[in-house]
């Protein structure tokens, strides 16, 4: 039986990205977070920064802060993020 090999070439921007990620269930946002994580602090330290995952995140933070092309739709949605986060992770909820 001979083989067919097909090629498919798919131009990946951010609206795709965006479309993709908010159609995952939360386990797998929060496994792309975790994915993210990893290659940013598997990332050898640059002239700008040391740890490039807390720089990264800084940036990000000032960007979504700052920046004309933020709205507020997308700080509250991180926002809400780090308020569970931060509740998840107070002594009496960590199990």
């Amino acid at each position: 039986m001979a083989t067919v090999e097909l090629r498919t070439e798919i131009t990946v921007d951010l609206d795709l990205l965006a479309k993709v990620f908010a159609e995952l269930d939360d386990d797998a946002q929060a496994q792309f977070f975790v994915k993210v994580a990893g290659i940013l602090d598997a990332t050898p330290p640059t002239k700008w920064a040391s740890d490039v995952a807390r720089w990264q995140a800084e940036h990000i933070g000032r960007h979504l802060a700052t920046c004309h092309c933020s709205t507020a739709a997308a700080r509250r949605f991180v926002g809400h993020i780090n308020d569970a986060m931060t509740e998840a992770m107070r002594p009496e909820c960590v199990t």
